[in-house]
């Protein structure tokens, strides 16, 4: 049964977005306030019976703010990826923060391409650095904007060491990295959404507060092995089999692990009914021993490099007591 069950905030909206347990026992939880402004990113650190610890939240009144995911690193402090618009200077960039174990900011840096970026997943890396998955707008003509897939290693100061984007070949389609997994070989497999829509990245991890993005009929998920360097070994995006008269619709990823196989695990949610589902894939990104329409592969564009430019931010007016 429950043990025990804890709400926190102020008469505004807020949202948890990710949840970790810390080295000491108790938890860290990262999400979104609009106890002071718009929408802050806000941290909050528990004990193990669910006590607040402390809170801190950082962004600018005017403008939307989300932390979407958060990890814990071996110093005790805490790295958290997510979307910017207080410290942009575009329509939004994706961020990389790192704060200590009291919640005092170390560093935070941002980047993009040109338009609207967003940070959705953050790992620590077998170098010391972290890689951020997540998504960013391009426009591909004189009216229409396309999401691609962003991915970017940093070393363990914030800095870039490379990034990379990604989309399948449906030409008007968004295409969003939601999850990462460092693979045995040094290199690492990015696990994504691939839609027919211009729906998808905006809805899935956005500034307008979506959590559930509920898949259209062309809806797959796209798997992309990079190496160590961020050279593409391959990528896959897989339909399902599914067209635009099926009943059930499609697949949504959220999660993705390596396995001890070699292999990788992806987990999400499908159709109307919004039913979870797990596929299994092997090393090579396929699912082994499936020969129905519903792994069905998709040909999908290579991987190019991305000319990004991280920002220090300006230290001391960044974070504040909720």
């Amino acid at each position: 049964g429950i043990q025990w069950l804890k709400t926190w905030g102020e008469l505004a909206d807020e949202c948890g977005r990710s949840l970790i347990q810390t080295k000491d026992g108790g938890y860290m939880v990262v999400g979104n306030t609009a106890s002071n402004s718009n929408s802050d990113v806000f941290l909050a650190k528990f004990d193990a019976s669910g006590n607040l610890s402390w809170d801190k939240s950082w962004g600018n009144v005017n403008y939307q703010d989300n932390a979407f995911s958060v990890i814990q690193v071996d110093d005790g402090s805490y790295v958290v990826t997510g979307g910017t618009k207080s410290f942009s200077n575009s329509y939004g960039d994706a961020f990389l923060a790192k704060f200590d174990n009291s919640g005092n900011t170390s560093w935070i840096k941002t980047w993009g391409n040109g338009y609207s970026s967003i940070g959705s997943k953050v790992i620590s890396t077998s170098d010391g650095g972290f890689a951020v998955v997540g998504n960013t707008y391009a426009y591909i003509d004189s009216h229409t904007l396309k999401s691609y897939i962003l991915f970017t290693k940093f070393d363990n100061n914030g800095n870039i060491s490379w990034g990379r984007i990604w989309d399948s070949t449906w030409t008007f389609g968004d295409d969003c990295g939601v999850s990462i997994a460092q693979s045995n070989d040094g290199g690492y497999v990015v696990n994504g959404l691939a839609t027919e829509s211009h729906y998808g990245a905006n809805w899935l991890y956005g500034f307008d507060d979506y959590d559930t993005y509920m898949p259209d009929e062309y809806t797959g998920q796209s798997l992309i092995k990079y190496d160590s360097t961020g050279s593409m070994t391959w990528s896959k995006a897989y339909s399902f089999g599914l067209d635009q008269y099926s009943s059930f619709r499609g697949y949504i990823a959220r999660s993705i692990a390596k396995t001890n196989d070699g292999g990788y695990v992806s987990a999400g949610y499908a159709g109307v009914e919004l039913t979870p589902f797990v596929s299994k894939y092997d090393s090579g990104g396929n699912i082994a021993g499936c020969v129905s329409p519903i792994c069905e592969t998709l040909t999908s564009t290579t991987s190019s490099n991305l000319s990004v430019t991280a920002t220090a931010q300006t230290l001391s007016s960044v974070s504040q007591n909720i």
